[in-house]
């Protein structure tokens, strides 16, 4: 069973309530719209197809609308969480369930994040679930543990803490009590509604998914700015941030990061190690096969794979020839789709009162 949390794109020139509010009275809200069948192969995750989907093509398949605006976090989308899981386990047969995945992408990757280990109570002890965490990284600005990451992050980075604490404000009870416990002293149990923060304190072995550049943070981008300066400055944060929280596991968790500029659902169009290297979906498969299937106990290495730069030069060799992309990457020979990432971009998360260029 692989049972998924949607992405709800933004504009994030209002505030996420208010967007809140206004997508409750929508698809983005409400089941209440939806049609009577939905087209799930039109997406790689969901895909039936073997070669485009080698993991999850036979699998069952449950989309989770979370519809409170929190992620499953407050009263309402907790009571809808059991409902649905009441339902999938009563009257879908998931009971018998042996593999279990809990996906999500965006907020929804948030909302897989925060609920995985509540997930995983409910199947019996050999049942096999693990975490699939797609762009669910929003970071937390204003951090003082660590001296090199800045108050700010710029003019052209949306400052998404600023929005999301007041969105999660009332709800903290709710995180993992792990997480909670951990913060509780310093009063600070909203960190536990930021992947950086949260992910040291999943005990399910989970797989993130996630661009140095994801999209959604993104304010303003100009593609034809040999520098990016800003957009590098915050990959790096990303990157510096993730290993952190990874590095304060106890080696359960997979991590693939890429250089694209892109906001989840790349599934399948990714490589690491370059052309020729493996998928996401290889990556995942093999990371799953190594901390999920054998259900080893005690310390398992983290498993990190990056996306790459392969320089066309021919006469290139060495270790040159072959490093992590440090830029994003504004070209389809390492980032297919790229058009299709530029255009979701400018529609959901640019800020329009600013002057920007995508063309390519």
């Amino acid at each position: 069973w692989c049972s998924h949390a949607p992405k709800v794109p933004l504009k994030f020139s209002k505030s996420l309530i208010e967007d809140c509010d206004e997508r409750a009275q929508t698809r983005r809200g409400s089941t209440r719209w939806d049609p009577d069948t939905m087209n799930f192969n039109l997406k790689r995750l969901f895909s039936a197809d073997p070669e485009r989907n080698i993991m999850f093509h036979n699998w069952n398949i449950a989309f989770l609308r979370y519809c409170d605006g929190s992620s499953f976090a407050s009263p309402a989308g907790q009571a809808n969480l059991e409902a649905i899981l009441h339902h999938l386990r009563s009257n879908a047969g998931m009971y018998v369930a042996e593999e279990v995945v809990v996906s999500g992408c965006s907020a929804g990757g948030l909302a897989a994040a925060l609920n995985v280990d509540r997930i995983r109570e409910v199947f019996p002890a050999g049942t096999k679930v693990a975490g699939l965490f797609d762009s669910g990284v929003f970071l937390h600005w204003a951090r003082d543990d660590q001296e090199d990451l800045q108050a700010s992050p710029g003019p052209n980075i949306w400052p998404l803490s600023e929005s999301l604490r007041p969105a999660f404000k009332g709800h903290e009870a709710r995180a993992p009590r792990a997480c909670r416990d951990a913060h509780e002293e310093h009063g600070d149990t909203w960190k536990c509604f930021f992947m950086e923060y949260l992910l040291p304190h999943i005990s399910t072995p989970s797989f993130i998914l996630q661009s140095r550049y994801d999209t959604s943070n993104i304010r303003i981008a100009d593609v034809d700015d040999p520098v990016q300066r800003e957009l590098r400055w915050f990959g790096e944060a990303v990157d510096r941030r993730l290993s952190w929280a990874m590095s304060m596991t106890e080696g359960q968790h997979g991590l693939f990061l890429d250089s694209c500029f892109h906001h989840c659902m790349s599934w399948g169009d990714l490589q690491a190690d370059g052309p020729g290297g493996p998928t996401q979906p290889e990556v995942f498969a093999a990371w799953w096969n190594l901390h999920v299937a054998d259900q080893r106990v005690g310390y398992r290495p983290s498993s990190r794979w990056d996306h790459v730069y392969m320089s066309s030069d021919p006469d290139c060799t060495g270790d040159d020839c072959h490093l992590p992309l440090v830029s994003p990457c504004f070209s389809e020979n390492c980032c297919p789709e790229l058009d299709t990432h530029l255009s979701f971009w400018k529609r959901h998360f640019s800020d329009p009162s600013l002057s920007y260029r995508v063309e390519t």
